[in-house]
């Protein structure tokens, strides 16, 4: 029989009032659930951590990139891939890249710098407030 004062708490019986110096009931579930809150903080810091430090092969350095693309088909692109000074023309779709031909640098169309995206939009707001 279950004594008066005596509580069941996971499957062991515990006296209210007594100490639990002796027993295998833990002396508080904080530190279990410090641990868990700090564990389930931690991984989105460290997912945001190596997401930000990005691609290793050197920033906006690189020799290879893509200048133009154009879709084609369903997943079908033609590519102006350029290494260095180097540009070629590339057909890609889900099933193989093809080489198509090398280009010419001297046929490259002349590239417009574009001014930064702030001082467009203050000209623009210049004009709508003058008029």
């Amino acid at each position: 029989m279950i004594a008066p004062g005596t509580i069941f708490m996971g499957g062991v019986l515990a006296q209210l009032g007594t100490s639990h110096a002796g027993s295998s009931l833990p002396a508080s579930p904080f530190p279990y659930t410090l641990f868990v809150v700090l564990a389930v903080l931690a991984l989105p810091v460290a997912w945001l951590f190596w997401r930000r430090r990005g691609p290793r092969s050197g920033g906006n350095n690189r020799l290879l990139h893509i200048q133009e693309s154009c879709m084609v088909g369903t997943r079908q692109f033609i590519v102006v891939a350029a290494y260095g000074k180097e540009r070629v023309l590339v057909g890609v779709s889900p099933a193989k890249i093809e080489f198509l031909c090398k280009l010419n640098t001297d046929d490259a169309p002349p590239v417009e710098e574009s001014p930064p995206a702030n001082t467009r939009f203050s000209r623009l707001f210049d004009k709508t407030t003058t008029e």
